[in-house]
């Protein structure tokens, strides 16, 4: 991870109205830039993040651990979205770790410093309720997918989803968990993947070979 001070980024600033539409005027000024690499932590589980950050370009993946030690990956973060906005808010529950996927760029606004200015501007406050409540639909389309479509078609996006530079290596037990399906059924459509030349092995991961090939599939699972 890679940290960008404001005055560093101000090319960034002038290129993207990310900032200036999603935060308070007020705050901007304390802006701090990251770059995260693929496979390095945002958050870490059990530890409340010390920015709001605001995501500009690149995708995480959110990791759950379960009591039973076991990880699940409930859904990925893509731009423009807000990481840490529940902690902000005074949740108080568990912190889900986040992770890079790709070279991603966050903005961080220092919750120590700016949280009054945050709470007390009512058009960001309304923009945060819609991200929260465009993420809850998120994952009712989450529930209804695993419901309603195929693991094939289901797997696909997942590979896409969190891939890291074009590289797949989740275990398959955390992926069935993640899922809703068995163990078995990931591996035999992994299989069957590579067989039809969309994966390729690699050590103890896969590379995307195809990648159009699982986007088509990943693009079948679509709500009106």
């Amino acid at each position: 991870m890679d940290q960008i001070s404001f005055s560093s980024a101000s090319e960034m600033l002038r290129n993207s109205s990310v900032l200036r539409e999603r935060l308070p005027e007020s705050v901007i000024s304390d802006a701090v830039f990251f770059v995260y690499r693929p496979g390095e932590e945002i958050v870490k589980t059990g530890k409340d993040p010390k920015y709001l950050f605001l995501m500009i370009e690149g995708k995480a993946v959110l990791r759950m651990l379960l009591p039973n030690g076991k990880y699940i990956l409930p859904g990925t973060l893509k731009p423009p979205c807000f990481i840490g906005e529940m902690e902000l808010l005074g949740f108080d529950g568990d912190v889900l770790n986040v992770r890079a996927t790709e070279r991603t760029i966050l903005a961080g606004i220092p919750v120590d410093r700016c949280r009054h200015l945050l709470l007390e501007d009512t058009v960001f406050l309304r923009r945060l309720c819609l991200e929260i409540s465009r993420k809850e639909r998120e994952k009712i389309f989450s529930i209804a997918r695993t419901q309603g479509y195929p693991i094939r078609n289901r797997l696909a996006e997942f590979i896409l989803e969190t891939s890291e530079d074009g590289r797949y290596h989740i275990r398959k037990v955390d992926a069935s968990e993640s899922l809703g399906t068995s163990y078995r059924r990931i591996q035999q459509v992994m299989s069957a993947f590579v067989n039809e030349g969309y994966l390729i092995r690699e050590g103890t991961g896969y590379r995307i070979n195809d990648r159009k090939a699982l986007e088509v599939l990943a693009s079948e699972l679509t709500f009106r």
